[in-house]
């Protein structure tokens, strides 16, 4: 995942595209630039941290209400609880409305810990996993800001730049 903010990122692919990421008048610039291309992204970039945790209710509440999370007790349901977050997809003038993320876990209480494939469920759920741009790190520690989709799409091609 990159670390990075966005005016780095652009200012790096602007000196890959005029070719000024190293020395032009040294033989071999191709190797070169690939060479240092692989090592700025390993110095603007973090691994992918994956897998789930068990936490407290109280805890994942925080942390689902930081992504526009809403909880709703259903009628006639006491230990199941709703959990729903806006899908904030682009939509068109004429796209109909897209409908929200949705899911349904058992509820114990606030001080009680959420198991960890519950947790992978409800993440799952609202596309809120690593499939989404949202690692581990990202979602338990609010480690850095979800990848944009481009990150997403050609993450195995910059991570295999990364390891060169």
């Amino acid at each position: 995942m990159l670390t990075c903010n966005e005016d780095e990122l652009f200012k790096f692919v602007l000196k890959v595209a005029k070719h000024t990421i190293v020395d032009r008048h040294r033989k071999d610039l191709a190797d070169r630039e690939v060479m240092a291309m692989a090592t700025w992204i390993h110095k603007s970039s973090r691994l992918v941290e994956k897998g789930d945790r068990p936490i407290s209710f109280n805890r994942l509440r925080q942390i689902l209400t930081d992504y526009d999370c809403i909880f709703a007790h259903p009628e006639g349901k006491g230990n199941r609880i709703n959990i729903s977050r806006p899908n904030k997809a682009p939509r068109g003038r004429w796209t109909r409305r897209v409908p929200d993320f949705m899911t349904q876990v058992a509820y114990g209480d606030e001080g009680r810990d959420v198991q960890k494939n519950t947790v992978s469920k409800i993440r799952k759920d609202l596309h809120l996993d690593e499939e989404h741009g949202i690692d581990s790190k990202t979602f338990y520690d609010g480690a850095s800001v979800s990848p944009s989709d481009f990150i997403v799409k050609y993450r195995k091609t910059l991570s295999r730049l990364a390891r060169l």
